[in-house]
């Protein structure tokens, strides 16, 4: 991983004192609040927040121990918690969880480096069940490296927000740009390129590093984080970019792996994995599902569309009804030969996941929280045949299956956030 850490609970007695002083001008005077410098390029972030503990993260371009100090804003002798993490490989960003927080709290964290430098950031951690204080959140997906500085979130910073979803094509591995300079990123260092310069500042802004610095993240991969319109769930054989790697499935491959860990250390977000499911597409594999409640205002679900599902039909031809009707039929797993269900549910989600969704869409219903975010990549509202394979429209079986369920059990207020058609759908 290129970094360890070690979590503790420190007096302010136990920290040295020269960084004690540090810590106590940077809040009395503000000074620290630069978020992009040169020992930190991306900034840092905080991710994956719950109502108890967070994650928080940077790059140092330094080796040696980076430090994380963290304390609530209203509290006088605020150090709380404290962590450190061994930076090896400056590539590597340096991550730690931060356990035993408050519910519905407003937290600063500074980040001391190995040389000194400091920058400070800030998160709020989730209300607890049963209260009822507002939730504001923002939403974007799609970011090409070489395209920022990206001016639509250039305020995002200032809205006060809870959270921020980075919800798929975090990056284009599968695009030229300055930081790889060829059409597809194929070396975990290639792919960790790829995320530094997103998150690095370009024209003298760095809006991702402000936003990231300024509230919690929540963030999931969509296609380009590896390749083009990949199928996770598939055989390695049925897509040539991927034929002749080892592996049953396409998230078994040298390519899935090195682009999942690099997005595993570019976010701040824990490393969470499958148990035995009973499905091979998904045991022991990356779980990137995230269920979340905030209060009883809302609960946030993170889905991944892409690392379990089949591979996708042949796109149909617009101007041929016949074959029209050959793909809405596949889609909903009917054999368009004999108008007979084939047997076999084909799965954007997998098996797992869209189980997971619904035990937590059923339990935010029964818990009385009033909305249900169901963040995914792609929209699953019919927007059209063209590009229809790559979407829900594709897998409109499970889609069926997943709407019923809601329908069925009275689940009131579910709305779904998808990106990926270069807009956010709501």
């Amino acid at each position: 991983m290129g970094y360890g850490f070690i979590l503790g609970n420190l007096s302010w007695n136990a920290l040295n004192t020269q960084v004690e002083t540090a810590i106590r001008k940077d809040v009395a005077t503000g000074a620290g609040a630069t978020v992009t410098t040169q020992t930190f390029p991306n900034a840092v972030a905080s991710g994956d927040t719950t109502r108890d503990s967070t994650v928080l993260w940077a790059r140092s371009s330094v080796p040696g121990r980076v430090i994380f100090v963290v304390f609530p804003k209203t509290i006088s002798r605020p150090l709380l918690r404290f962590a450190s993490a061994e930076v090896t490989d400056t590539s590597v960003p340096a991550k730690v969880e931060i356990t035993k927080l408050r519910p519905g709290t407003n937290y600063s964290y500074v980040v001391i480096a190995p040389n000194g430098e400091r920058v400070r950031g800030s998160f709020t951690t989730a209300h607890a069940p049963g209260s009822f204080a507002g939730l504001r959140f923002g939403v974007s997906g799609d970011s090409r490296g070489e395209l920022g500085p990206y001016p639509a979130i250039s305020n995002a910073d200032e809205r006060n927000l809870n959270f921020f979803v980075e919800l798929g094509d975090t990056i284009y591995a599968d695009v030229t740009s300055p930081a790889v300079l060829k059409p597809q990123a194929d070396t975990r260092e290639e792919f960790r390129a790829k995320h530094n310069e997103v998150y690095t500042s370009r024209f003298g802004l760095n809006t991702w590093g402000d936003l990231r610095a300024s509230t919690s993240v929540f963030s999931t991969i969509d296609d380009h984080e590896v390749t083009n319109d990949f199928a996770g769930g598939a055989p390695p054989s049925s897509d040539p970019r991927f034929a002749g790697f080892p592996g049953a499935f396409i998230n078994d491959t040298p390519l899935y792996e090195d682009g999942l860990q690099a997005f595993q250390e570019y976010n701040p977000i824990r490393a969470e994995f499958y148990g035995d499911t009973g499905d091979e597409r998904t045991s022991g594999e990356r779980k990137l599902y995230r269920a979340r409640t905030y209060g009883n205002d809302a609960a946030v679900l993170m889905l991944d569309a892409r690392s379990f599902r089949d591979q996708e039909l042949i796109s149909p031809n617009p101007t041929n009804p016949a074959d029209i009707a050959r793909f809405i039929l596949q889609s909903f797993d009917f054999n368009p030969a004999t108008g007979q269900p084939t047997g076999t549910r084909r799965t954007m989600l997998g098996s797992q996941q869209l189980q997971d969704l619904k035990n937590d869409l059923l339990e935010a219903q029964t818990s009385g929280v009033t909305w249900k975010f169901v963040m995914v990549p792609e929209p699953i509202q019919n927007l059209g045949l063209v590009g229809a394979s790559d979407r829900f429209e594709g897998y409109a079986a499970e889609r069926t299956d997943l709407l019923r369920f809601i329908d069925q059990n009275g689940i009131q207020n579910v709305v779904f956030v998808a990106a990926d058609v270069h807009g956010t759908v709501v």
